[in-house]
């Protein structure tokens, strides 16, 4: 009896042509894969760009410091208060516009200074070994003068952060009429700008401004509210205490 044609073929030979198959098999398997990879991730949108919201180094914490109104910027300067971050709340919390021309009018007042240490700073380096990341831009002018304004802009906004914290601190007389205003004032809204008063609050209203959707407390205080009529009777409001 005549052997199948398959078992006529050697045993090396059957090998060579199942281990074909079988690796042609494979090379379709990992092509379908890949096209199938590379389809799933054309498909995903395309990655969001990131915004950076720190000031001078300093992130943003909106979950912690809400901002989304008047009301809650005025709570978010207490809680930093209370936390003594004064460093968030001259950052993120208080007028932008007015805390950066402070910062650049204080800046101006350090440069000097700060140039003078860097150049110190630059001879060292000549001379000694020092870390890459500690060393001071060498014949690059460009680099030089954005360290430079890096540098005067950090011990200005130092400075700045001091006086708020000292004027927080050492009176007490501000931080109970903003809290007054905080808990039971009254506030007006009017498109990117907001004012609240308090009837016991003497020294006026406090000014808001919302800038890309965030508000942020002015360092300004308008005029007393006039008095409602039929008030004659009331208690007096609390004063400032005399220095």
């Amino acid at each position: 009896m005549h052997a199948s044609w398959a078992s006529q073929q050697s045993p090396a030979r059957t090998g060579r042509r199942y281990a074909g198959i079988r690796w042609g098999a494979g090379i379709s398997m990992a092509v379908a894969a890949t096209v199938v990879a590379t389809l799933a991730v054309s498909a995903q949108p395309p990655p969001k760009a990131v915004t950076d919201t720190s000031r001078y180094g300093v992130p943003l914490k909106e979950r912690l410091y809400p901002q989304t109104s008047p009301q809650e910027a005025i709570r978010s300067v207490l809680l930093a208060v209370e936390k003594g971050d004064y460093v968030y709340l001259t950052a993120h919390l208080l007028d932008p516009a007015e805390v950066d021309q402070r910062v650049a009018d204080r800046a101006k007042l350090y440069e000097a200074a700060v140039e003078a240490e860097m150049r110190a700073q630059l001879k060292r380096q000549q001379q000694e070994f020092v870390p890459r990341d500690e060393r001071v831009p060498e014949g690059d002018p460009e680099a030089w003068n954005a360290l430079l304004r890096r540098r005067t802009q950090q011990r200005a906004f130092r400075d700045v952060v001091r006086q708020v914290q000292d004027r927080l601190t050492t009176d007490p007389y501000t931080l109970r009429q903003l809290t007054k205003i905080a808990v039971s004032g009254n506030f007006t809204v009017s498109g990117d700008t907001a004012q609240a008063s308090h009837s016991e609050v003497t020294d006026g209203r406090l000014y808001f401004k919302q800038v890309n959707g965030r508000w942020y407390v002015e360092n300004r205080r308008g005029e007393v509210p006039a008095a409602p009529p039929g008030k004659e009777g009331a208690a007096p409001p609390e004063t400032r205490p005399k220095d």
